[in-house]
């Protein structure tokens, strides 16, 4: 069996030694390096990622803030409805009735249809009618004048 020397006495050794070590020293430094340059990575991505964390936060809020807005809004507008003095619950039976006879009574008829179907009433376009033939009947008869 051979002796380990510590470095005593044998030059060989401990030339071996010292390569081994320079060895081991070159090694360790390639690991730092590549290690602080992963620790760089990693830590430029963690800035990145707080970035955009913090810009999505942002987003969130400003949308959470639109939201809000909306649902007052909306509330208002539900508000305004329902105490509205034309509402149906606030109208009391008599006025209904009233309103019903006004809308169902005879001449009322084509004004009512007319406004649901965004036409004219009848009674208009016969009235046109009548105003267009008498123009032409009234022409006629003064051409007919006029050649006499």
């Amino acid at each position: 069996m051979k002796k380990c020397n510590m470095g005593y006495g044998n030059e060989e050794f401990n030339q071996i030694n010292e390569d081994q070590k320079s060895l081991f020293a070159s090694k360790i430094d390639l690991l730092e390096k590549e290690c602080s340059k992963q620790i760089k990575e990693l830590w430029d991505n963690k800035k990145y990622n707080l970035k955009v964390i913090e810009e999505t936060e942002a987003i969130r809020k400003k949308f959470a803030k639109k939201m809000e807005e909306e649902k007052i809004k909306n509330e208002k507008i539900k508000e305004i409805r329902n105490n509205s003095k034309f509402a149906d619950h606030k109208l009391s039976e008599e006025n209904k009735a009233s309103i019903l006879k006004f809308i169902q009574h005879p001449i009322m008829t084509p004004v009512m249809k007319a406004l649901v179907s965004n036409k004219k009433p009848r009674s208009d376009k016969r009235q046109q009618n009548k105003k267009g033939k008498n123009l032409k009947q009234n022409m006629k008869n003064l051409k007919l004048s006029d050649q006499k």
